[in-house]
């Protein structure tokens, strides 16, 4: 899978996918069967956590993570 310009993998094992750019940082958690999607935004002082949405199967977590990471601004849902 492509990120998008500016985007990295930071970390991923088991339990988690984390994804990061200068401003926002996403994470993929597994848990009880489901996927849930975090989208956090990253300052010097604290993180700020925008929204959760949960997913039954990771290619449907990754796929709405990928088209996050497309937008320019990330908001509140």
């Amino acid at each position: 899978m492509k990120l998008p310009k500016g985007w990295k993998l930071k970390k991923e094992n088991g339990k988690q996918i984390v994804y990061e750019s200068e401003k926002y940082q996403i994470i993929i958690w597994k848990k009880r069967g489901d996927y849930l999607v975090e989208t956090f935004r990253k300052s010097p002082t604290y993180k700020a956590r925008l929204f959760a949405q949960s997913f039954l199967k990771l290619r449907e977590a990754k796929k709405f993570a990928v088209d996050i990471m497309g937008r320019d601004k990330i908001r509140k849902y």
